[in-house]
């Protein structure tokens, strides 16, 4: 109908069909160092975490079957948690939570296990099915987190070395997981395992509250509007209300008989 497309529209096409950066430019300012290498830590971290508690559930007390049952409906809740909060709390505040709630858990199995005794390891498995849990709302959440962190330009490469990052907590976790096994005599021998998940967990989710809050923003494109990120104002989002646009109705030029 001949009508005369915005130029913006261009743009946009000639800037996303643009040179890609190569990954090491995330290596060219402090903070996106600090930032790559905090996602990274916590990449690893969820992982260990996450493959650590589901590869121990043979050790829990009582039947394996029925915890493996509990743990797999606990991650379905995780993630129904995940889906309900992460537009209303944001991505940083719910992952941290995750992590920092799923190291308590993991950390409080010690209690049970030198007071207790055999009487209360059912606590043990509890709060190890916890620790699952919200281990797996970390693990769905880092996924967007991650995304809407790194610039459109080193995305995919980012992406993939988290991939990578997180591939070595999964091949460890299994002999952290078997280490109470292993180790005897010591008083914490036991809860050797829980105690390093938890304290991973706990790093990991601290750490996680320096990155900057992606909920509302506009992602990067660029390496600069990586490191503007945490600069930005958080703009208006779903869960903060729907702000209409605005338009200039002077603006609008009446299109001639020839146009339509």
């Amino acid at each position: 109908n001949k009508t005369k497309l915005p130029q913006e529209i261009f743009d946009v096409d000639i800037a996303l069909d643009g040179p890609q950066e190569r990954l090491s430019r995330l290596c060219s300012n402090r903070d996106l160092i600090c930032r790559t290498a905090i996602i990274f830590f916590n990449w690893l971290a969820v992982n260990l975490l996450y493959y650590g508690l589901s590869l121990g559930t043979d050790n829990l007390s009582g039947s394996t079957y029925l915890n493996y049952l509990l743990g797999v409906l606990l991650e379905i809740v995780a993630y129904i948690l995940a889906f309900l909060l992460v537009d209303k709390t944001g991505r940083r505040c719910f992952h941290c939570m995750c992590m920092l709630v799923s190291g308590i858990a993991c950390l409080a199995t010690v209690l049970p296990t030198r007071i207790g005794g055999e009487d209360y390891q059912w606590m043990v498995s509890g709060l190890a099915l916890i620790g699952r849990m919200f281990s797996s709302g970390a693990y769905a959440i880092l996924y967007l987190m991650s995304a809407e962190l790194f610039p459109t330009v080193v995305r995919n490469s980012a992406i993939g070395m988290c991939n990578v990052v997180e591939s070595l907590g999964g091949i460890i976790s299994p002999y952290i997981a078997d280490m109470g096994l292993i180790i005897h005599g010591g008083p914490f021998s036991q809860s050797l395992p829980m105690l390093i998940f938890g304290s991973v967990s706990l790093v990991a989710g601290g750490l996680s509250m320096t990155l900057p809050e992606t909920l509302g923003q506009k992602m990067p494109e660029t390496i600069q509007d990586a490191i503007n990120l945490s600069k930005r104002k958080k703009s208006p989002s779903p869960s903060n209300g729907f702000v209409a646009p605005t338009l200039d109705c002077n603006s609008l030029t009446p299109l001639s008989s020839s146009q339509v």
